[in-house]
């Protein structure tokens, strides 16, 4: 039978405020003597990795102890409340009295839980012991390497010095199915050159066509050919030559037909022109002369009336600064470019130029 003993301060609720009468039973062990009658482990009802919420109107009423709202709860009177979160966290403190929305703590605590606080309930339960005091736990041995199974892995895995299997599906060890794989990575590498990088015949991967490779046909033109051919091409006497870029050396020709695009007897002449007339330049504004769709190149001269130099230039905008300078009646000679040309004057005043176009056609 328990009898009351010392008071305690009770751990779990010694900042709680009006408790009073706080004792700690005691149960006789043997004749002589008599222990403390403590729960040594709780667990989580419910849930033991998701936490409740409290509700709302969670908190000291007017008086009286802490209410804590929980909707279908899972407490039971001697149940232990743990806040997780909120001004009362970590906080353990028994529930004394539990309706079907919630339950009342044992004392009011003076910091107490809120509404959208979370918590567990734990639950006591005594330590199991033999005869002797010792602790009886149950493992669950499903999972665990028992001897019968580590037995049937060495077989599985088998011996080290295992003697690999005649064929690549034949029944082998783990051990014995390596030295299977490694053999023939080793008759694959002696099928492999040496090194890289061009050698002989009999040093190299030997790559043939097939025995029974079908032929291959030729067309009667060979169309442009931009790949190098070494050695010696036959042509029968229905073949024609499309397009030879490069000819290094040619043996025999029995008969020249005619050879189209042939590499003309002397540069060719640009008969063809425009423009050349003078433009006026406006103050210090830059003029942007287009090429034509077929011009390959253009001689610019300053009017010799001018009265300050101008300065041109291809690919941006010229300026009183930026730009080649020409001086009156200076000219650029003949540059083959086909861009747009910018012209300006370096001073305001009565400036002009002239340009001339050359075309090829």
């Amino acid at each position: 039978m328990s009898v009351k003993g010392y008071p305690s301060n009770q751990k779990l609720i010694q900042s709680a405020s009006g408790i009073t009468h706080n004792y700690a039973t005691v149960v006789p062990t043997d004749e002589y003597r008599n222990a403390l009658d403590a729960p040594r482990f709780a667990f989580r009802v419910n849930s033991a990795t998701v936490p409740r919420t409290c509700g709302a109107s969670t908190g000291n009423a007017l008086s009286g102890p802490t209410v804590v709202v929980d909707t279908s709860t899972v407490a039971k009177v001697g149940d232990i409340f743990r806040a997780e979160t909120g001004n009362a966290a970590f906080v353990e403190v028994p529930i004394v009295s539990v309706s079907t929305n919630g339950f009342i703590l044992a004392s009011r605590l003076s910091t107490p839980p809120a509404s959208g606080d979370t918590f567990y309930i734990l639950r006591s339960v005594t330590q199991r012991t033999d005869e002797n005091g010792s602790q009886v736990a149950t493992i669950d041995t499903a999972g665990l390497a028992t001897s019968a199974k580590q037995d049937a892995e060495a077989v599985l895995v088998g011996a080290v010095n295992e003697t690999a299997p005649a064929s690549d599906t034949a029944s082998s060890g783990l051990n014995g199915r390596l030295q299977r794989i490694a053999q023939r990575i080793t008759s694959l590498i002696a099928l492999l050159p040496a090194s890289i990088g061009q050698k002989a015949m009999t040093a190299s991967f030997p790559v043939v066509l097939a025995s029974d490779q079908a032929s291959v046909p030729v067309a009667a033109t060979l169309s442009a050919e931009t790949t190098k051919v070494i050695g010696t091409v036959n042509l029968s006497a229905a073949q024609t030559l499309a397009t030879v870029t490069t000819v290094s050396t040619v043996t025999a020709v029995t008969t020249l037909g005619t050879i189209t695009n042939a590499v003309p007897t002397k540069a060719p002449v640009n008969a063809n022109g425009s423009g050349g007339g003078q433009t006026s330049l406006t103050a210090t504004t830059a003029s942007s002369e287009a090429a034509p769709a077929n011009a390959v190149g253009f001689i610019l001269q300053a009017d010799p009336a001018n009265t300050d130099p101008i300065r041109y230039r291809i690919g941006a905008a010229a300026s009183t600064v930026n730009g080649i300078q020409l001086a009156q009646s200076q000219d650029t000679g003949f540059i083959p470019c086909a861009a747009t040309v910018s012209i300006c004057a370096t001073v305001s005043g009565t400036n002009k130029y002239a340009i001339q176009w050359i075309l090829s056609t």
